[in-house]
């Protein structure tokens, strides 16, 4: 209960997640292929019907990580696609199609969602870097240098490893921003953060 939860996953993690979801697609692909043959019609549909519910329902539950949601969609879609052509059934020919009109709605909302994902990470780090950036000078600001600090010292302390800080005064920089105005302290700023 009292452990912090984590904002993201280890690289591991989302390759173990997208080898468990092709697994699992891959199981859920061997279904019709070995109760489909042989079964009546109704049962035939009744197969196609659970593997396009376990299609869709799959896709869903993966649908924040949208690579294991195509790895998983995937190979369920190819089983059932196979064991309906094989058939040679015309009435299930229909389904295939219905089915290929499924995994097409189902690929394309899992493209939107990733793409919804890439924005939405790529505004996070967007926000972090202007959140650590000087808006006069896009120097690094004060809490990117004591993040900075926080990292060196740390890896002082853990390897050894050494580091140094600068620093820089402009002298009289009130006595210019009084006598100048604030617009010229800003230019000032701005010259001294090119050099």
């Amino acid at each position: 209960r009292g452990a912090q939860k984590s904002n993201s996953a280890s690289v591991h993690a989302i390759w173990r997640a997208c080898l468990n979801a092709f697994l699992m697609g891959c199981l859920w692909a061997s279904v019709p292929l070995w109760f489909f043959s042989g079964e009546t019609s109704t049962a035939q549909l009744i197969v196609v019907c659970l593997c396009i519910g376990i299609l869709c329902g799959g896709a869903f539950a993966l649908s924040n990580l949208p690579i294991a949601a195509m790895l998983f969609a995937t190979p369920v879609y190819l089983g059932s696609s196979l064991a309906v052509i094989r058939s040679g059934d015309g009435m299930l020919l229909l389904v295939a199609v219905l089915l290929g009109v499924y995994m097409y709605a189902i690929l394309r909302a899992i493209v939107v969602h990733a793409l919804q994902h890439a924005d939405r990470f790529a505004a996070q780090v967007e926000a972090g870097r202007v959140a650590q950036t000087d808006w006069l000078t896009k120097l690094p600001n004060r809490a990117a240098f004591l993040h900075a600090m926080e990292v060196a010292v740390a890896r002082q302390k853990r390897y050894g490893e050494g580091f140094a800080v600068f620093y820089m005064d402009l002298d009289d920089f009130k006595g210019i921003n009084d006598k100048l105005g604030h617009s010229a302290g800003a230019d000032l700023l701005i010259q001294g953060a090119v050099r």
